[in-house]
């Protein structure tokens, strides 16, 4: 338990739990908002489309949705 490394923050969470998802979603989804909409919606959005492709589960959208507003 001592050499466990604990995250820096939520970001290095959120990016490093599902690298080949967190890519894809930058390129195809954040980053297309980004240049049209701004960095808070394309934020929002990618979190939506996160949410959905984990199988829309209520809770999980939440938790997803508050980390998308944090």
């Amino acid at each position: 338990p001592s050499h466990i490394e604990l995250p820096h923050s939520l970001v290095d969470v959120v990016v490093n739990w599902n690298l080949p998802m967190h890519y894809w979603l930058k390129i195809y989804v954040y980053i297309p908002m980004k240049q049209q909409y701004g960095h808070f919606p394309s934020v929002l959005v990618t979190y939506l489309a996160s949410a959905l492709l984990h199988g829309f589960n209520f809770q999980l959208s939440i938790v997803l949705f508050s980390i998308g507003l944090f």
